[in-house]
C-alpha cells in the first residue's frame, strides 16, 4: 500500500502492550519466515513526559515514538492551569525526546499539540 509509518498506539495502556508489542513483531522477522510487514516504521504515541517514555520502552517493544505536549497560550492557562511555563514544555519535550534516544528509540517524533492556536483573543 505504500505505507511507511503508522502510529498504532499508546503503549502505557496496558490493554495494548501486548497488540503493539505483536505487531512490532510482525517487523521485525522473530520467526523462519522474516518480517511479515516489511518497510513499516511502527511507532507509539506518547505524552512528553520523561518518566512515560522510559516506562514504555520498557513495556513494549517500539523503537519509534510521537511525543506530543500541549504549546498553546490558551492551553497552558486553562489545561495545566498556569503550572508550566513555555520554557518548562520545551524543557519537556527535550527531556522526553533524550529519554526516547537513550532508552534506545531510532526515531522521536515531536508533537507541538494546537500549535496553531491564537496567542490572545482579539
Amino acid at each position: 500500500m505504500g505505507v511507511y509509518q503508522s502510529e498504532m498506539g499508546f503503549p502505557l495502556s496496558p490493554h495494548e502492550r501486548n497488540y503493539i508489542n505483536a505487531n512490532v513483531a510482525l517487523t521485525q522477522g522473530e520467526d523462519e519466515n522474516g518480517a511479515l510487514m516489511k518497510r513499516i516504521q511502527l511507532s507509539g504515541w506518547s505524552r512528553a513526559v520523561a518518566d512515560d517514555v522510559q516506562k514504555a520502552l520498557a513495556q513494549t517493544k517500539l523503537k519509534h515514538f510521537n511525543l506530543s505536549i500541549s504549546t498553546s497560550e490558551q492551553m497552558l492557562t486553562w489545561k495545566f492551569r498556569g503550572k508550566f511555563s513555555k520554557s518548562d514544555i520545551i524543557k519537556m519535550m527535550v527531556d522526553s525526546v533524550v529519554a526516547a534516544k537513550e532508552g534506545g528509540a531510532i526515531t522521536a517524533g515531536v508533537n507541538a499539540e494546537d500549535a496553531s492556536a491564537p496567542t490572545s483573543a482579539s
